[in-house]
């Protein structure tokens, strides 16, 4: 007992490793504000409700091997805070499991009855089906630490997070695994979203949506990101620390500017921030790094494109340095990708032994590709002292004559005092 409110723990003995428990026939007392099953083999949780009656304030489930919730289609209730940990397995989470019943009627602020937070912390799932997580208002908190998902399928997860200053929802997904994230599997409007030291195999186009006003998405791994995987409007994006196996073509270009709630505050005087520094990207299409700059371009933003790594060679950075093939929207890109390979973003390589800007690459691609039939890898060999005109033929396995403009850069130390004789640029 904690004051006139009564904690209820049941925790299966050794003889008795399988429990069934209908949650809204649970026989305990009415004074029970919190219900924890802990310590058993395989539980099933039956949350039909076919008759109202007041929630108590918390379920938790914990250290349990097998996790099984009854699919339904009478209404379901959930009590206001679920917590799930140390779940070993759990095969299915059928769609309507975390939801809010539609036409209940009850006394009292409807954050004493309705669904308001989830913390899943070391759980592993099987399918999470689409609505599993559904109709839920006026979310409080949503949290999962270490939480594995095989598939996670079409708007599997829909919340709208309470916006008010007392209350404001927060979103965290942290040091977790996906294996499959489909169309629109993250739903969400909330002040704040936070994404990190994650895994996803693939992102598929709106796997993450909706309306958030400060976006943070750091230190994941993604392997693949489809067009418009990250679907969403918002006032503040970080995107920082990742690593991008593959960016598909428009993997960014979803990402707008806009507002969770009406500032009454006319666009023009407000600041967008957009920052994508200190990621690693390994392959990637035509026209994959940018968000929606036109949209950007209406408004004041501050946007940052710095210190990302990328890996070169010359079929992926071909598309990128030249002056074509950055979208459909070729002349409003322009600027920004200017931006992204310009000395002072120190935008990097990856995949060499030694350091080499983007910048610095410009100089050895003409129309999007290598003027050379070498190894990017042979560019490090001209670092360290003024090479000879026979010596760069030599190491570019070439016999064009290149312009010494080409090879003039400071920070290297090579210089060619040679015309172009056979090479035209």
């Amino acid at each position: 007992m904690i004051g006139s409110k009564r904690l209820v723990i049941h925790q299966c003995p050794p003889t008795t490793q399988d429990i069934l428990i209908t949650l809204w026939n649970y026989g305990e007392p009415s004074n029970t504000a919190w219900v924890t099953v802990k310590n058993c083999k395989n539980v099933e949780i039956d949350m039909s409700c076919t008759v109202y009656r007041k929630s108590f304030e918390m379920l938790t489930i914990e250290n349990v091997t097998n996790l099984h919730f009854t699919r339904s289609i009478t209404t379901k209730k959930n009590p206001p805070k679920i917590v799930l940990k140390d779940i070993k397995n759990i095969p299915v989470i059928p769609e309507n499991t975390f939801t809010i019943p539609l036409m209940m009627k009850y006394t009292g602020p409807a954050e004493e009855h309705e669904l308001q937070e989830i913390n899943f912390d070391s759980v592993n799932i099987g399918i999470i089906e689409s609505h599993a997580f559904h109709s839920l208002r006026g979310f409080k908190n949503f949290t999962w630490n270490n939480v594995t998902v095989k598939d996670l399928r079409p708007k599997a997860i829909t919340i709208n997070f309470n916006t008010t200053e007392q209350y404001q929802g927060r979103f965290l997904m942290k040091n977790s695994s996906m294996m499959t994230m489909e169309y629109l599997s993250f739903q969400l409007d909330t002040k704040q979203a936070v994404f990190r030291n994650n895994t996803f195999v693939e992102i598929m186009p709106g796997g993450i949506s909706g309306t958030i006003e400060t976006f943070n998405f750091t230190n994941n791994v993604i392997d693949i990101l489809q067009p418009g995987s990250i679907s969403i409007l918002a006032k503040t994006v970080n995107i920082l620390g990742n690593t991008f196996n593959y960016l598909k073509s428009g993997s960014l270009e979803k990402i707008s500017p806009g507002l969770l709630v009406d500032s009454h505050t006319n666009f023009g005087n407000l600041e967008f921030r957009y920052t994508f520094n200190n990621n690693n990207i390994v392959y990637m299409d035509a026209g994959s790094l940018n968000p929606d700059i036109v949209a950007y371009k209406k408004v004041s933003t501050n946007l940052t494109f710095n210190f990302n790594n990328f890996l070169c060679t010359c079929d992926n950075l071909g598309w990128l340095i030249s002056s074509n093939n950055h979208g459909s929207s070729t002349a409003s890109l322009k600027t920004f990708y200017e931006t992204v390979t310009d000395e002072t973003a120190s935008n990097m390589c990856s995949g060499l032994t030694c350091k080499l800007t983007i910048a610095y690459l410009k100089h050895f691609f003409r129309n999007g590709k290598c003027i050379y039939n070498s190894p990017m890898e042979d560019f490090c060999k001209f670092s360290s002292r003024t090479l000879t005109v026979l010596e760069v033929d030599s190491r570019l396995g070439s016999d064009r004559w290149y312009n010494k403009s080409m090879f003039l850069n400071t920070n290297n130390n090579v210089t060619m005092n040679l015309f172009l004789k056979k090479y035209t640029l």
